[in-house]
């Protein structure tokens, strides 16, 4: 595929999820899906795509195709391409500039997916991952631009806390025994830099936006 048809998809994704679109509006779109539900080394398209677009249509059929494609096919996928899977969410979520994050129901569908490709590849494959998001806060001196990772590090605790503890949408087997996998991990090796960023929060309330204090409370 090329990029000109991924921006065909991306000029009509309004439409997509407008009212009543048309067949071959809802045709071209699946066939687009497929096509890189087929083709696993393409998924970096789909990253490129998301990392650039202001138009939050199409970032949403960006990020559900990621997911699905996560939750069927992220096994299959060679060690160089897991590695470049999870370099992208890592870097997304690190060098996050792109104002699409403010639209609240792209947020959520971001975070889904990482919590997605949690079940899949931590801590196995990326021990670190927590750790590292929250040394980069630590390390951000720009005000703003930390109250911007402070906001998703604790949209990302909320949606593990929806999909992995308190399992809102789905529960098997496969997602339980992942689940307790996980929450060891992050019991013995992560928990105490988390406790940190929260009480830094909780400290400094005056200095910090409502919406933050609301989900650090309730991450809490």
């Amino acid at each position: 595929m090329t990029t000109a048809e991924l921006s065909k998809v991306e000029s009509i994704a309004e439409q997509l999820y407008g009212p009543s679109p048309s067949q071959e509006i809802t045709q071209y779109c699946e066939q687009m899906k497929n096509f890189y539900l087929s083709n696993l080394n393409s998924f970096q398209d789909l990253f490129n795509s998301y990392i650039k677009t202001a138009n939050s249509h199409f970032a949403f059929w960006l990020l559900d195709i990621l997911i699905t494609l996560t939750n069927t096919q992220y096994n299959n996928l060679s060690p160089q391409l897991k590695e470049n899977f999870r370099n992208y969410l890592t870097q997304i979520i690190l060098n996050q500039t792109n104002p699409i994050h403010n639209v609240l129901f792209i947020m959520n569908k971001f975070c889904f997916l990482v919590i997605t490709w949690l079940k899949f590849d931590y801590p196995e494959n990326n021990s670190n991952f927590w750790n590292d998001i929250l040394k980069n806060i630590y390390e951000t001196n720009d005000a703003n631009v930390k109250l911007t990772k402070l906001n998703i590090i604790l949209d990302l605790l909320i949606t593990f806390d929806d999909e992995l503890i308190k399992f809102r949408h789905t529960y098997t087997d496969f997602e339980g025994i992942r689940s307790t996998l996980i929450k060891d991990h992050m019991r013995v090796n992560v928990m105490k830099s988390i406790n940190a960023v929260l009480y830094q929060i909780v400290s400094n309330e005056e200095y910090i936006e409502h919406k933050i204090i609301s989900k650090t409370i309730k991450v809490v």
